[in-house]
C-alpha cells in the first residue's frame, strides 16, 4: 500500500482499526498542530491523563506536589487545594498507604501551578491531600 495513495475512506477505516488518538486526547480525538508539531484535541488542548477534581502526586526535577487538579490552561496544571512533598518515605508505601514523611501544605484557599514541561512523572493520588504539616 503506497501512503500517498490512499483515500479518505481508507483513512477512515485506518482510524476505525485503530481506534484514532481518542484515548490520548479525550472526545474528538487528536490532530498534530502544523506550527508547533505537537498533538492537539478539537478544543485545541494538548492531550493529557490527567482528569480534572482528581488527586494526583506530581513529580518534578526538584519538588513534588500533591494536589487535586482545579484547571488545565495550555501546559499549566493548577492544584487546589495542594502541599509541597518534601519526603514521601517509602514511595510504594506513600501511594498505597498516604502516609509520607514530611509534606507542607500550601495556604487554606491558595493553589499552586505546575508546568507540564517541568513534570518527571505523575499518578493517582487516593487520600485526600494533606492539610496538616508534617
Amino acid at each position: 500500500m503506497n501512503i500517498n495513495e490512499l483515500t479518505i475512506g481508507n483513512v477512515k477505516e485506518l482510524i476505525g482499526m485503530f481506534g484514532g488518538m481518542t484515548d490520548l486526547a479525550g472526545e474528538g480525538g487528536a490532530v498534530r498542530n502544523p506550527k508547533t508539531g505537537r498533538f492537539q484535541n478539537a478544543q485545541n488542548k494538548p492531550p493529557t491523563f490527567i482528569e480534572i477534581g482528581k488527586n494526583y502526586l506530581f513529580r518534578s526535577c526538584t519538588y513534588h506536589y500533591i494536589g487535586t487538579v482545579s484547571k488545565i490552561r495550555g501546559d499549566e496544571i493548577m492544584l487546589s487545594p495542594a502541599a509541597w512533598l518534601a519526603d514521601s518515605g517509602r514511595f510504594s508505601n506513600a501511594l498505597k498507604t498516604g502516609a509520607v514523611n514530611e509534606v507542607e501544605p500550601y495556604v487554606q484557599e491558595s493553589f499552586c501551578v505546575v508546568m507540564r514541561q517541568a513534570l518527571v512523572d505523575y499518578c493517582p493520588w487516593d487520600h485526600g491531600v494533606p492539610k496538616e504539616v508534617k
